[in-house]
């Protein structure tokens, strides 16, 4: 991110090459999640059918999704490896916002309306 107190060594909006560089990686993890959701998709279909060499087709989605999730965990130790802020959020399980101390549940809760008994100084319409 940009230094907006005017202590930055590039122009406000452009991006340093690190910056990009941690772009570059996390578009690299989007499209290798995309591809291994497609991957799954493709295993559950395929391997249903019943035709020659079915077999060898699950097999080689098989390999490819493992290497798939190999991949994606790779590239998310770089990150973490190269961006301490990305990293803080994997040792805490990324809560920074203030809920510390009570589950979400499966989220049927509207924002604002939590155990720990405060509001967020915002009101919500309820629909019943």
């Amino acid at each position: 991110m940009c230094d907006t107190t005017g202590n930055h060594m590039h122009k406000h909006g452009v991006r340093t090459s690190q910056e990009k560089a941690y772009g570059d990686l996390r578009n690299d993890i989007a499209i290798q999640m995309d591809l291994l959701t497609k991957v799954e998709g493709q295993l559950a279909v395929i391997g249903a059918e019943d035709f020659p060499m079915v077999g060898a087709i699950v097999h080689t989605l098989e390999h490819l999704k493992g290497d798939l999730k190999r991949n994606v965990a790779e590239l998310i130790q770089l990150i973490n490896a190269l961006d301490a802020e990305q990293a803080a959020y994997f040792g805490d399980g990324g809560h920074e916002h203030g809920h510390e101390g009570h589950e979400h549940g499966n989220g049927d809760h509207a924002h604002g309306e939590h155990e720990h008994g405060h509001e967020h100084g915002h009101e919500h319409a309820h629909a019943h």
